[in-house]
C-alpha cells in the first residue's frame, strides 16, 4: 500500500509539474563594444581593445573576461547584479582607456550595456545581389523590413550596414 501511495502521488505530482519553454535567465554579463570605422583589426586590438581590457580587469567582482576585436565582455560573479552595478564601472573604464586617436575621431564610439539574452536576434538575414548597395538597402528597408514588422509577434527589426537613400 505504501508503494502504491508513492506511485500515485508521483503521477499526480508529475502531471502538475510546471515547465517553462523559455525560462527567464539574467546573466551577470555586460559588454563594451567599440567601433572605429576605417581602422584595421590590428589597430583595434593594439590601440583600443587591449587598453580597455586592462582597464576593465581592474573592476571588482569580475569572474571571467573575454576580449574580441571589437568587444570586451566581462562576466560578474553575482548573477543578481543590477544594470547600474554592471554598466557604471565599465562606462568609466571605457572613457579612461580610450586612446587619443579614438577621442579625436567623431566616428568612434563605445556601447556599454548589460547583456540581455532575451534581446538577442532570433533571425539574421543578409541581402546581396547584382544591384547597387543603395538599391539593396532600399529593398531591405521598404520591402523586407516592413513585411517582417507586419508579422504578429515580431518585437523589432533592425537594419545594419547598407547605404541610406539620398534625401532630396
Amino acid at each position: 500500500m505504501l508503494i502504491m501511495f508513492l506511485v500515485v502521488m508521483g503521477v499526480f505530482s508529475f502531471a502538475q509539474l510546471g515547465v517553462d519553454l523559455f525560462p527567464k535567465s539574467d546573466p551577470a554579463q555586460a559588454f563594451v563594444r567599440v567601433q572605429m570605422p576605417g581602422s584595421s583589426p590590428e589597430e583595434m586590438v593594439s590601440q583600443v581593445v587591449l587598453p580597455l581590457e586592462e582597464s576593465i580587469a581592474s573592476v571588482s567582482g569580475i569572474d571571467e573576461l573575454k576580449a574580441y576585436v571589437f568587444e570586451v565582455r566581462p562576466t560578474f560573479r553575482s548573477p543578481s547584479c543590477s544594470n547600474a552595478t554592471l554598466v557604471k564601472p565599465l562606462r568609466t573604464c571605457a572613457r579612461k582607456s580610450a586612446p587619443p586617436c579614438a577621442v579625436c575621431r567623431p566616428t568612434c564610439f563605445h556601447v556599454v550595456a548589460k547583456a540581455d539574452p532575451d534581446s538577442d536576434p532570433v533571425l539574421t538575414l543578409a541581402v546581396s545581389g547584382s544591384r547597387s548597395v543603395r538599391e539593396l538597402t532600399e529593398i531591405a528597408d521598404k520591402q523586407i523590413r516592413r513585411a517582417l514588422e507586419a508579422v504578429d509577434g515580431v518585437g523589432g527589426v533592425d537594419l545594419s550596414g547598407g547605404r541610406p537613400a539620398r534625401s532630396t
